[in-house]
């Protein structure tokens, strides 16, 4: 399925904050992750990142 965004709509302060709010949220699971074992938090984590990736690709379109 294809997603075609109106990338002026976006406001890049708010997609910073998200950015922001997931990086926080990885490293607290991370954290977690080790401390338990934890492969399906981690590949979470992966998941997460890759958004991250697909977020910054849309500051810099913008």
């Amino acid at each position: 399925m294809e997603v075609f965004l109106d990338y002026s709509r976006l406001k890049p302060n708010d997609v910073v904050e998200r950015m922001s709010n997931m990086c926080l949220t990885m490293i607290s699971d991370f954290n977690q992750a080790l401390k338990k074992f934890d492969r399906l938090t981690c590949s979470s984590i992966i998941a997460r990142e890759d958004e991250i990736d697909r977020l910054r690709f849309v500051l810099l379109r913008q």
